[in-house]
């Protein structure tokens, strides 16, 4: 799955939700998974469910998803690049398992 953000993008994505990426990015759920691929892809809605769809049907998960979108802002220059995305999912595969 081929990811692009740019500032144009970055912006639609505030409007849309009338906050700045980090706190939209915080809100982990489908409906922001599928605003980042919608965006990232410059796809149609139906396109980026089409393309999750596939992507998990790989036998991959929306957590590995999630920290492709964070991977591919951090490239971007959205996300601090000294950010350190790997701890972060480990962190999050902790929460998971513990039940978080």
């Amino acid at each position: 799955m081929e990811l692009k953000y740019t500032p144009r993008t970055i912006n639609e994505i505030e409007v849309e939700m009338k906050r700045p990426v980090q706190d939209v990015l915080a809100d982990f759920s489908v409906k922001t998974i599928v605003l980042f691929i919608k965006k990232g892809m410059n796809v149609e809605e139906s396109v980026a469910f089409d393309e999750i769809e596939k992507y998990l049907a790989e036998g991959k998960d929306t957590i590995s998803l999630y920290t492709l979108i964070m991977k591919k802002l951090q490239e971007s220059g959205f996300l601090p690049r000294q950010l350190d995305l790997k701890k972060i999912t480990s962190d999050m595969d902790k929460a998971i398992t513990k039940g978080i």
